[in-house]
């Protein structure tokens, strides 16, 4: 499989904006840590960070394109994680884990993606707004 650990599902996120924003929820609604998740380019993502397309130039030799996770309790943001899946010419092409323990016990997560300034346009990025997960890790304590 083409997912982290050579797993046969993973998922494609996209980075809608603010009023349809990328969620990563429980069900029950209960606060949890998430631990970690996998991430990764998408291809269609890549290509057009390396080469651009009719919309978007290519990343600079300085650019950067991440992920940013921003957990929240309520409707209150508590904290946010990072992760570049490109800077200064490299480019994420591996599966790889992003620990977002660091948001701490959360009612969801929020993903949303930006990219350095040639990226934009007059709307907003013009880079795809892609990229994939799996392996969401997630701590849970029974009652």
């Amino acid at each position: 499989g083409a997912g982290c650990g050579g797993s046969d599902n993973f998922a494609v996120v996209f980075d809608a904006g603010v009023y349809n924003p990328a969620t990563l929820a429980m069900k029950d609604g209960v606060a949890r840590v998430f631990e970690s998740v996998c991430v990764n380019n998408t291809c269609y993502t890549l290509n057009v960070l390396r080469n651009g397309n009719d919309y978007a130039a290519p990343m600079a030799e300085n650019g950067f394109f991440k992920v940013i996770a921003t957990g929240y309790v309520g409707n209150e943001a508590v904290g946010t994680a990072e992760y570049f899946l490109a800077k200064n010419i490299s480019f994420t092409t591996e599966w790889s884990k992003w620990d977002l323990s660091r948001l701490g016990s959360v009612d969801k997560v929020v993903f949303s993606v930006a990219g350095s300034p040639e990226q934009y346009g007059d709307w907003g990025i013009n880079t795809p707004a892609y990229f994939a997960i799996d392996d969401v890790a997630v701590r849970y304590y029974p009652d």
